[in-house]
């Protein structure tokens, strides 16, 4: 289209400017060789000059635009070299400082196990020694810690009950304690012999002993007969074998906590009645003593010879009777005042409460060593008592039969 416009405007120029030479425009009459020229184009002659630089001008654009598309794609590869060899250069940067965070990442971890590794095997260890695994009361306390012991914490409970018992029986077999049982029991039984071997009147000795009892165990039936004016505060006590062998003991007061109330264990006046009971049981024979002069005859040699043995029986069965309320005697002042047989029972009820056994239950190896070797320790001391007993039986059994044999050969 712009072809033809410059075409039209040429022709136009042609016809209008009369100094335009007619020959300057290459014809089939005026071309040298007299032949027509090649048709190399459809425009007219006057165009080919236009075409020609028309031409010119696209190659050389064509050039200018190819060095310059050359130019610009050199640039361009430049460019996008430099940002790659950019780019590459900060992953490099960036995969070193990954790796080295991984290496250093790598060497805390390390680090953080081995501290993790160190504790938990000291905890573990803390724990094997602990009575009650996972009482974090009873664990090391950290550096500068201040920690305060919980009381409701089993092992603190635990510890308190063996310390408890442990004291208790340090108390019941000191020496100082089974000197004073000893020494009570001695006396009462000098006192008992005594009474039966100085015997003058056997009615005598029987009232003093009726009196004794109006005095301090007056009953309230003995009352309304008249035999005594007040009632007793443990009245008939001394002829009340459940009063020797189960006494009330210091009820409200020092005999009762909030889960134990003792049943082995003498009042002052349950003592007293032990003591009478005892004497009015083995403490009285039912004729004189032999005197000097008939200690001297040879015919009454059978006779003294009986009675030292009635008195022997009697010292023995008296002496056995004794140690059956010693066992009941109280052996401290304070807080619960218990007896030797109330320590050890009080031991074995306070080792069947629900409580304990739970307690118990979750308690460590070590800690149910601990209490199986408590509870052997009662094991032993109730067995001897009852070795004890099964002796003193058997002595018994061989003064009785000592006794009925002699009696059977007066009869004779």
């Amino acid at each position: 289209m712009i072809k033809k416009s410059i075409a039209i405007v040429t022709l136009l120029g042609a016809s209008v400017l009369p100094s335009f030479n007619a020959h300057s425009a290459v014809t089939y009459a005026n071309c040298p060789t007299l032949a027509p020229l090649p048709v190399t184009n459809f425009l007219p002659a006057a165009l080919l000059p236009i075409e020609q630089a028309e031409m010119s001008f696209d190659m050389g654009m064509n050039v200018v635009m190819a060095a310059a598309v050359q130019s610009a794609t050199v640039i361009q590869s430049e460019a996008i070299n430099s940002t790659f060899n950019t780019i590459t250069s900060e992953l490099l940067k960036i995969s070193q400082a990954k790796q080295s965070d991984m290496i250093e990442i790598d060497r805390q971890y390390q680090e953080l196990k081995m501290a993790y590794e160190m504790e938990l095997n000291l905890q573990k260890e803390q724990l094997e020694g602990m009575l009650f695994p996972g009482d974090s009361s009873m664990m090391e306390p950290d550096e500068g810690e201040v920690r305060v012991i919980d009381q409701e914490s089993p092992t603190y409970k635990f510890v308190s009950q063996m310390c408890s018992a442990a004291k208790m029986q340090q108390h019941l077999y000191s020496e100082a304690i089974i000197a004073e049982g000893i020494e009570l029991k001695s006396r009462r039984n000098t006192k008992i012999v005594r009474n039966i071997q100085a015997v003058a009147s056997v009615d005598a000795a029987a009232k003093q002993s009726v009196d004794f009892h109006y005095d301090v165990f007056c009953s309230e039936d003995d009352s309304l007969l008249g035999l005594c004016d007040d009632v007793s505060l443990a009245p008939n006590a001394d002829m009340d074998a459940y009063v020797f062998m189960y006494p009330t003991g210091y009820r409200g007061e020092g005999g009762t906590t909030d889960s134990y109330q003792t049943m082995y264990t003498y009042s002052p006046v349950e003592s007293l009645a032990a003591y009478q009971y005892v004497k009015n049981l083995t403490g009285t024979l039912n004729f004189a003593a032999p005197t000097e002069r008939e200690e001297s005859l040879a015919s009454k040699t059978q006779f003294v010879g009986f009675y030292k043995q009635a008195v022997a029986a009697l010292s023995l069965s008296t002496d056995y009777m004794l140690s059956v309320a010693a066992a009941r005697e109280p052996v401290n002042k304070t807080g619960l005042i218990v007896s030797k047989l109330d320590a050890i029972n009080y031991a074995v009820e306070r080792a069947n409460l629900p409580d304990h056994q739970r307690t118990i239950a979750s308690a460590s190896d070590e800690g149910k060593l601990l209490e199986l070797q408590k509870q052997l320790a009662i094991q032993s001391q109730i067995r001897y008592l009852l070795l004890q007993l099964r002796e003193r039986e058997k002595q018994l059994d061989a003064a009785r039969v000592a006794v009925e044999n002699s009696i059977y050969s007066l009869s004779d």
